[in-house]
């Protein structure tokens, strides 16, 4: 499934999974109706315009945001770079400026949690922080994905050899 002899990925979106998106609606959507009552009673000629039923509608709102945030945000892998769309902006990362990754993807290791970075070689670009427990991924972003380096796994390496070579010099 890649670009014929690219060695890149062909242009994927994987978006947030279904049940995430509809959990982030739900409260919003309960908040809302709840604050709603404020609305009732000012059409009926009798409004309640509570500092509570205020705050309630102001979460409400804050919570829909979130759950809008979860409709929008995507990772898009392209024939030549990486984003992650969100309600902030996409932010994109070219292959040629990935130094490599951080974390694992959750369930492949039972300390993985998803959570993971992709770092750029320089700081002319950020960073790209995500939580692969939470987007539809699929096979082809997973061997695109393990092929990066592991940056734990060598930093790891180079400081555990670190404390062997000092204490083989003489003294």
């Amino acid at each position: 499934m890649k670009n014929e002899g690219a060695g890149r990925p062909r242009k994927r979106i994987y978006r947030m999974l279904l049940w995430y998106r509809g959990a982030a609606f739900v409260p919003s959507l309960l908040v809302i109706l709840k604050s709603n009552d404020t609305f009732y009673n000012a059409l009926s000629g009798r409004p309640e315009l509570t500092f509570g039923n205020i705050c309630l509608l102001f979460i409400g709102v804050l919570l829909l945001l979130l759950a809008a945030e979860t409709c929008f945000s995507a990772i898009v892998l392209r024939a030549e770079s990486v984003e992650l769309r969100s309600l902030a902006g996409p932010k994109r990362l070219p292959f040629e400026a990935i130094r490599g990754r951080r974390g694992d993807l959750a369930g492949w290791t039972p300390s993985a949690n998803g959570n993971v970075v992709l770092e750029p070689i320089t700081d002319a670009h950020r960073p790209i922080n995500f939580n692969t427990a939470h987007y539809d991924i699929d096979r082809e972003f997973m061997d695109w994905f393990l092929n990066l380096p592991n940056l734990d796994k060598l930093e790891g390496a180079v400081s555990a050899a670190a404390p062997a070579e000092t204490s083989a010099t003489p003294e």
